[in-house]
């Protein structure tokens, strides 16, 4: 389990890294790494767990003046237990250092290591509200605050008559390029 979390932080230094190297004026495409931690609520029926976790989202998006689209990707981590993904396309609007942007994640999934059913999967949502502060040519800081709603479908291949919503809310505090 470790090795995984390890290759996985590899992975993503890499990226931002090669993607650093081979970055242009141009600023075209912007790539950012997020990570905050997080007090989370999970509800079905008026109950359920509630606990701290750490966010983290990685984006790849395609700047144009005043709007940009590209993927995101978020992992959520509720300690040993519970490991939570989306992956999802985002629209953005921005002006100047400030922005607003909508993301739907098409795929959703919550993994269990202490529950009878190993999987549960949907789709969500989320809109934020952020900025970026430029550090060099290429470089920025991210500072945005997010409020995500997942909607959980099914547990392992059963459909649930009584879908999970999980609404969260919080900051992300990351660094990325443009090129």
């Amino acid at each position: 389990m470790k090795t995984q979390k390890y290759n996985i932080s590899i992975f993503i230094v890499s990226l931002f890294v090669s993607l650093s190297a081979i970055a242009q004026s141009k600023n075209v495409y912007r790539t950012s790494f997020s990570f905050i931690p997080l007090a989370t609520s999970t509800k079905q029926a008026g109950n359920g767990p509630e606990g701290s976790t750490i966010m983290s989202q990685f984006e790849f998006g395609v700047n144009k003046p005043f709007w940009g689209y590209g993927l995101v990707y978020q992992y959520d981590q509720h300690g040993d237990f519970q490991k939570d993904t989306g992956l999802g396309l985002k629209l953005e609007v921005n002006y100047k250092a400030m922005y607003l942007d909508l993301g739907y994640l098409v795929a959703v999934e919550r993994v269990y290591d202490d529950r009878t059913y190993e999987k549960e999967t949907g789709d969500g949502y989320y809109i934020g509200l952020g900025g970026r502060v430029n550090f060099g040519k290429r470089y920025f800081f991210n500072l945005t605050y997010k409020h995500r709603v997942h909607k959980i479908k099914k547990q392992d291949d059963t459909a649930l008559s009584d879908p999970i919503i999980q609404t969260d809310s919080y900051p992300l505090l990351g660094v990325g390029v443009s090129f």
